[in-house]
């Protein structure tokens, strides 16, 4: 007999300690993997996240298109800018070209024609 208790002491396993790891596992997963998705939409859709700096590159790209006009059209001014200041004085054909562009104006005996477009007739 006493082989059968030591038999059954060396069988018996304490089984507590994995009821316990048993049951928090699967709310241990669960909440590692809300975490991990949690962090994976925070890194998509979150204030620094990849849709964000898609549209900041893009936001980006469409700013440097728009200095880069207006550094073209500030450098086409100072042209302007240098030729009516420093060509001789008074150029006649430099004021004249300013005047009918930027001002509309033009020569005594020209006559100006406008033409507007015509709204297309009604299709019945």
């Amino acid at each position: 007999m006493p082989s059968r208790s030591i038999d059954a002491e060396r069988n018996h396993r304490p089984t507590a300690p994995r009821r316990a790891r048993g049951k928090f596992a699967p709310v241990l997963q669960f909440g590692a993997a809300l975490f991990a998705a949690l962090l994976a939409i925070n890194a998509i859709v979150g204030e620094n996240g990849l849709i964000a700096v898609l549209q900041g590159r893009q936001a980006s790209a469409a700013l440097r298109q728009k200095l880069a006009r207006q550094k073209a059209a500030n450098d086409r001014l100072e042209e302007q800018i240098e030729r009516l200041q420093n060509d001789p004085p008074n150029d006649p054909a430099a004021v004249e070209e300013v005047a009918r562009r930027d001002l509309g104006l033009i020569r005594r005996g020209e006559k100006v024609f406008i033409i507007r477009d015509l709204p297309s007739p009604a299709k019945p």
